[in-house]
């Protein structure tokens, strides 16, 4: 209902500017009052310039915190930063591909999560289980190995995350 509410509080400001309201929030509400409804006034002197908050990104912001209360998720971001720190080398990403390549397969690259954009952590864990078996292989040459306790992890964040990845999207 917070996001049915800001949206309808963000389509009422702009009902009135297209009106032609001299000023959009002359209703009585405070532009800054804590409860703008997602809106603020940005600019001082300049009335119809306006910071929209994105609901997607508080939406990412609070699927983030959430999963951070999760041992398994945490474990599983753990793993996964293990994961890509490793291959964050030219040598270690050649290897991968190599190992890709001798098998016929098509080659696919990890995919680095996005520090603002919570959902790219689930995508980097699919793509990190689509290539299990050889990043397993170069994280033990790395000497750095991986358990079955990590992929278990990974696969259990992926089954917690992915019904509620797509929101941040839709919104």
């Amino acid at each position: 209902t917070a996001i049915a509410h800001g949206a309808s509080g963000c389509c009422g400001l702009f009902e009135r500017a297209l009106a032609g309201d001299e000023d959009p929030g002359a209703d009585g509400e405070d532009a800054d009052s804590d409860d703008d409804d997602g809106i603020s006034e940005a600019v001082a002197g300049t009335p119809w310039t306006y910071e929209v908050r994105c609901w997607a990104h508080s939406a990412q912001l609070i699927l983030h915190d959430v999963a951070k209360k999760n041992k398994t998720v945490c474990a599983a971001f753990a793993c996964l930063n293990r994961i890509i720190q490793v291959h964050s080398t030219r040598a270690k990403r050649l290897e991968l591909n190599k190992l890709q390549t001798d098998e016929g397969g098509p080659v696919l690259q990890l995919v680095q999560p996005a520090v603002t954009r919570w959902n790219s952590n689930v995508r980097s864990c699919v793509r990190v289980l689509a290539l299990w078996r050889f990043v397993s292989t170069t994280m033990q040459t790395a000497k750095s190995p991986l358990s079955d306790d990590d992929c278990r992890a990974i696969r259990i964040a992926v089954c917690v995350m992915l019904p509620v990845a797509w929101m941040p999207d839709a919104i």
